[in-house]
Formats: C-alpha cells, sequence, structure tokens
C-alpha cells in the first residue's frame, strides 16, 4: 500500500470496518477473480478507486479505450449464491482528485467528440479544482457543484455466462443485468443499489467515480476522478431482481437494458407493473401497498417517469414513487 491507501486502510479498521485499495483493480468483471477481500453480510467496506488512466492521458500517453473504467475489487460476500442479491448502500463518497476528459473519440465523448476535432485538437484532459468541498472549478469564473456518484458497480456473471472465466465482462461497455458501467447519477450518497447475484460470493465491484455528472452522461463522460466510496453491503437471501434496482428514501428506480431502447422500456415497464401488483416477493423495496391491474395500469399512465440510463447501453429507468401517498 502507498501511504495514502495505507492511511485510509488504519482509519477504515479503527472504525470496525472494511478497506480495498485502488491497488486491487480490474478492467473486467471475472467470477474466478481472487478476492480482494471476504465479508459477511452487513460489513461496511471503502473502496478506494484510481484515477490512472486520466493522468496518463493528460500526459500524452496513448490508453486503449478498454482499459480506461478501472473499478476496485472484487468483494467476496460469504453465503452469497446464484438466486440471492446484494442490497449496496452508499454511505459517503469522497472526491480526492477530478479531472475534465474531452477526447476526439466518438467512444468517449459521443457527439461532442467531433467538437474538439473541429479545433484541431485530439485530447483535452485537465485536472481540476476541487474548491471548499463543494464545488469544481472548470474555469477561473465557472464553477459547478460537487455531486460524487459511482459510475460503475457490478457483481460477476455466472461462469457458465460467455463472460464467465478468462473472458470477463468489460468494465466500459455495455452494461449486463448484473450492472456495470451504468452511469446513474442517483448512485450518490444515500442511495441504495440491489444486484443480483450470479456467481458464488456475489463478486463485487465498484469504480469510475464521479465528482459530478448530467443525467444520462450526455457526453458520455462526467468529471472523472479518484477517491473513497464507502458502503453497506447487505445479502438479501433466496431473491433476486432482474436488473439493478435502486432505492432513493421511498421511490424505486427499476432499470433494464436491451436490444434498443424500446425493448429496454418493456423490461422496466413489466418490472415496475409487477412491483406495484405485489408479484415479486418481499424485496426489501416491495413497501405495503399492492395496487389492482387497473390501479397499476393507471399510477403508470400518471406517475412512472421515465429517461434513458448511461450511454454504454439501451438502458432505461422508471421511476416509481411511494404508492401511499395517493391511497385515500
Amino acid at each position: 500500500l502507498d501511504a495514502s491507501s495505507l492511511l485510509l486502510h488504519l482509519m477504515a479498521a479503527s472504525e470496525g470496518s472494511f478497506f480495498i485499495p485502488k491497488s486491487k483493480s480490474a478492467t473486467k468483471f471475472l467470477p474466478d477473480a481472487p478476492p480482494a477481500l471476504t465479508v459477511c453480510s452487513g460489513a461496511i467496506v471503502s473502496f478506494e478507486t484510481t484515477d490512472i488512466s486520466y493522468e496518463r492521458l493528460s500526459r500524452g500517453e496513448q490508453v486503449e479505450v478498454e482499459e480506461i473504467n478501472i473499478v476496485t475489487g472484487p468483494l467476496y460476500v460469504k453465503d452469497a449464491q446464484p438466486g440471492d442479491c446484494l442490497e449496496v448502500e452508499v454511505l459517503g463518497i469522497e472526491i480526492t482528485r477530478c479531472w475534465s476528459v474531452w477526447i476526439a473519440d466518438e467512444r468517449v465523448c459521443g457527439c461532442l467528440a467531433s467538437k474538439l476535432a473541429a479545433t484541431g485538437r485530439s485530447s483535452s484532459v485537465r485536472e481540476l479544482e476541487l474548491r471548499g468541498g463543494s464545488h469544481v472549478m472548470v474555469s477561473d469564473r465557472l464553477q459547478l457543484p460537487l455531486k460524487p456518484m459511482i459510475g460503475c458497480i457490478a457483481t460477476a456473471p455466472a461462469p457458465h455466462s460467455s463472460h464467465a472465466f478468462g473472458c470477463g465482462c468489460s468494465t466500459f461497455e455495455p452494461t449486463y443485468e448484473h450492472g456495470g458501467n451504468m452511469d446513474l447519477k442517483e448512485l450518490s450518497t444515500g442511495s441504495k443499489v440491489l444486484l443480483p447475484v450470479l456467481c458464488e460470493g456475489g463478486m463485487l465491484y465498484v469504480g469510475d467515480l464521479h465528482a459530478c455528472m448530467a443525467a444520462g452522461e450526455p457526453a458520455w463522460v462526467g468529471f472523472e476522478a479518484a477517491g473513497v466510496a464507502r458502503v453497506r453491503v447487505t445479502l438479501v437471501k433466496s431473491r433476486t431482481v432482474p436488473f439493478p434496482r435502486l432505492l432513493l428514501g421511498q421511490d424505486v428506480i427499476f432499470t433494464a437494458v436491451g436490444t434498443d431502447h424500446e425493448d429496454a422500456l418493456q423490461k422496466a415497464l413489466e418490472q415496475a407493473y409487477d412491483h406495484l401488483t405485489g408479484k415479486e416477493g418481499s424485496l426489501p423495496d416491495s413497501g405495503n401497498q399492492v395496487l389492482t391491474a387497473e390501479e397499476a395500469f393507471a399510477y403508470c399512465v400518471a406517475k412512472a417517469d421515465v429517461r434513458f440510463g448511461g450511454p454504454a447501453s439501451r438502458q432505461v429507468l422508471i421511476k416509481v414513487s411511494d404508492v401511499s401517498q395517493f391511497i385515500v
């Protein structure tokens, strides 16, 4: 461990929690990777993440696209088996350094890549000042609010899947039914995410922190960052989810990926409908209000807000607010 990682490790140990240093890094989600740490359900774990890819880019070095999104892990959770899910509660995110990343490559910066190319430059990667723990200084006159979030979080794929041993799932693209580079701004302090367990131990990875990012990641990047994500990991036995599911207070966000956005919308909407009608069992987000088929349809018509997820896949999110507030 370097000096900063050692200090964070000692701080976590003094609080009775756990720490995974940034040296335990990966660019693929692998079910057969050696665990960086093994814990019991309910453990609090700090994942230290790296920004070495952006530091290298700022120096003019060549970095392959598949090497950009580095995650930390995996975390092995005792007794986790396929058919279970992990509830990951985000307790805090500390940003230690962040970058503006603008590259003339559509795989990295989407449609705004051509705008940089039009200036005759191929890359503009700059470290940004973090001011007062509340803002990111883009220039001497433009400052933007610091809103840290987790861009990439996932469990590992099933050992028998096409993305398993020796191959793995990319941390860059696409996203998968067990998570990945989702780039959801809602994955911030106070949120929870349910992730399906597809292999023994779950094998949780966390990385790609952002100092702030607009919903849907329109420029295909946020203010890319290094830091520490502190989470509580709870095992939910014999219950699972088809795609990652976010819990924001009393709100539930259903996610899905598909062959296109229409396919993803159908998958997300079916989850929301089944949740409202009580067909999916007693997950932590199930609540007590069960609607009739007619009521659930009406709720989806009037209140189920839809938006796109991050650009790594055709991803759709549907938010269902606390239904009890509408019951008379």
